[in-house]
């Protein structure tokens, strides 16, 4: 960095102090009556080693929010206040077994039936819910 290049950063540096300072002094003057907001020097977007976020133009990323690595957020998405996004790449561990295949093919099949019922349980009216409350109550 040149003698310029120096000068132009020492006079941003004092602007920037000076700017803080009045705050402090602003603050003082209020009182109990001022509210005082953290500068946060927290980064949405981060990468891990080559691995660079990719986040579409029509994304909203929240400030608060954390996007790490090999990630892609496409139109329309949104990351919200405080979560973390990571693309960690995976490891293969190992190959699954025939009945640990056969587990987790039957958990989708359950979660996708329960997901059926749950389905129209919401889509009853108040009064088929208040007419298999009396059904039940003459059962037991």
């Amino acid at each position: 960095m040149g003698t310029l290049g120096k000068a132009i950063y020492s006079v941003g540096f004092w602007i920037r102090e000076t700017g803080q300072a009045l705050d402090r002094l602003g603050s003082r003057l209020q009182g109990n009556y001022y509210f005082q907001e953290q500068l946060s020097r927290h980064r949405t977007l981060m990468n891990v080693f080559d691995k660079v976020p990719a986040v579409d133009k029509d994304a909203f990323v929240a400030p608060s929010a954390s996007v790490i690595g090999d990630v892609q957020i496409g139109a329309g998405s949104s990351i919200w206040y405080g979560c973390v996004w990571g693309g960690n790449p995976a490891r293969f561990q190992r190959k699954l077994t025939d009945e640990e295949i056969a587990f987790i093919s039957q958990s989708a099949i359950n979660y996708s039936n329960l997901t059926q019922v749950h389905s129209a349980e919401n889509a009853k009216s108040f009064d088929e819910i208040e007419f298999e409350k009396v059904l039940r109550k003459e059962i037991y």
